[in-house]
């Protein structure tokens, strides 16, 4: 599925490449993106939804945790 197929893609891609950026496109997978080692997600639900920024800051200061919880809410 989406979650595998975006794990394996950053893993080929960020080592030799670091700065090229991989996002979701899946609200509901952005924690899993982030946890992984991408950089976030193009969310549809972020238009009205505060979870993002939320979900953002909590990933900024390295608080999976909280991340998780949001993501939970999110999905």
């Amino acid at each position: 599925g989406a979650p595998s197929y975006t794990r394996t893609l950053i893993g080929m891609i960020k080592p030799e490449y670091p700065e090229f950026r991989i996002y979701s496109g899946y609200d509901d997978n952005f924690a899993h993106v982030v946890s992984s080692g991408g950089d976030g997600c193009i969310a549809a639900l972020s238009n009205v939804s505060r979870n993002f920024v939320l979900m953002v800051d909590a990933v900024e200061h390295g608080n999976m945790e909280r991340t998780m919880e949001i993501q939970q809410i999110v999905d």
